[in-house]
């Protein structure tokens, strides 16, 4: 194998990996096992067509089985040879085959940039931390007891009323509604246009199997439904729950909020800092404007439905997503520069720390967790860079000025700005 990197500008490098004659030849026949074991040929039972049949019949496949069975592994193969450390890849990944045996990928990658001056002291950071109420608590405890509800299922002599769960159905049609609460324009937010024809008032005081019209004349049917009973905050239900008395309850769920509140608290002031940092530092940073685009196309597709994006996707103008990418310029800004802040003050992401986060995904996912750790590298990777990320940020946050507007609630004692020294300049 052999690898080699030409730098395109100060974010991103085209990585060609040349796959030797021998090793191509080893990877693309198992490919072309794999593949022919799952072909349909005529004449021949599935998977039991002869090799050179299978190749001349769906070489394009098998060249395209082969690039997504190698894409990952030359790709993680050649950003440890070469040092790389990537933002990220682009789809594009073109391959080719030479005369002589060889297959040859090709990845453009975006990368942190390097030798940059940057300051991160004395930032003015903007920051209202969310504190605890009594409504936040009186709200949760309401949610928990909603999701406490009992459902009673109707008899023969009781008539819906708001609150209570109906399903309806259509009696030409198979068209059925799955089990709502009856409540003021329940219907308006659903996508089936016949049941936004219905008024809720019509169906209040119906038993099950009445029928009824809607707007439109279509005769609809009650097919089932059932009275919601909401517990009361008692000792009973707290015991159910798993606590000794309502005040215990009570005490378990303050607790939690607190803790809820400490951590977005704590995300939202990370996301000023690195804002505060970013805006500060835009001009230290060259950004190509094809990078700019990139990141704008990969916001785009981010914020929405799949199909909606891909139709999309190429419609807009270049200068659509220009503008969508400089609205998070400050939060770019620190994405690229942030493991550069880490070298310089060695900040790094220890086995214990990683080990930790994998063990929560894990938990999530009901997963041996070393199993995850090895099966996953991209992951890891991905995992990684995140902590590294909130670790920088946990590090510049005692040189900020953190202010509730004009109130300073947290500071360094002479915050000073931070102009690269000795170690910086040896790193670059």
């Amino acid at each position: 194998m052999n690898y080699d990197v030409v730098r395109i500008d100060q974010i991103v490098r085209n990585m060609l990996v040349k796959v030797d004659a021998e090793t191509f030849s080893q990877h693309y026949q198992k490919s072309l096992q794999k593949f022919s074991k799952n072909v349909q040929v005529a004449g021949f039972r599935r998977g039991k067509a002869p090799i050179p049949t299978v190749k001349r019949l769906y070489e394009k496949q098998i060249n395209a089985y082969y690039k997504d069975e190698y894409i990952t592994k030359y790709l993680m193969d050649g950003l440890k040879e070469t040092g790389i450390n990537p933002i990220s890849v682009l789809d594009d990944v073109k391959m080719r085959f030479t005369e002589t045996g060889e297959a040859i990928f090709e990845y453009q990658i975006e990368v942190l940039p390097d030798g940059f001056d940057y300051e991160f002291k004395g930032l003015d950071v903007i920051f209202k931390p969310k504190e605890f109420e009594e409504s936040l608590l009186d709200s949760t405890i309401e949610n928990i007891l909603l999701e406490n509800t009992e459902e009673i299922p109707f008899d023969e002599n009781d008539t819906l009323q708001m609150g209570d769960l109906v399903k309806i159905g259509g009696i030409k049609s198979d068209i059925e509604l799955p089990l709502v609460e009856l409540k003021k324009d329940i219907f308006e937010s659903h996508k089936i246009n016949h049941f936004r024809e219905m008024d809720t008032e019509k169906i209040v005081g119906l038993r099950i199997n009445d029928k009824f019209l809607s707007n439109s004349d279509c005769e609809y049917i009650i097919i089932d439904a059932f009275k919601q009973k909401k517990p009361d905050l008692s000792d009973d239900i707290a015991k159910k729950l798993g606590y000794d008395n309502v005040e215990k309850f009570k005490e378990a769920v303050t607790d939690n909020i607190l803790n809820d509140i400490k951590e977005e608290n704590n995300n939202v002031l990370n996301y000023r800092i690195a804002e505060a940092y970013g805006n500060h530092n835009v001009d230290k940073i060259m950004i190509p404007d094809d990078y700019l685009v990139s990141y704008g196309k990969r916001l785009f597709k981010s914020t929405m439905a799949q199909n909606a994006a891909n139709d999309m996707y190429d419609k807009m103008p270049v200068d659509f997503y220009r503008e969508i990418a400089e609205i998070r310029k400050a939060q770019l800004v620190y994405d690229l520069s942030y493991d550069q802040i880490a070298k310089d003050n060695d900040i790094s992401v220890t086995e214990e720390e990683l080990d930790a986060e994998i063990i929560k995904i894990a938990e999530v996912y009901k997963l041996e967790a070393d199993k995850l750790k090895s099966m996953n590298p991209e992951m890891v990777e991905n995992l990684t860079s995140n902590i590294l990320k909130v670790k920088v940020l946990e590090f510049i946050r005692p040189f900020c000025i953190i202010k509730e507007s004009e109130i300073v609630i947290n500071s360094i004692e002479k915050p000073v700005k931070a102009k690269r020294g000795r170690k910086q300049k040896e790193h670059q």
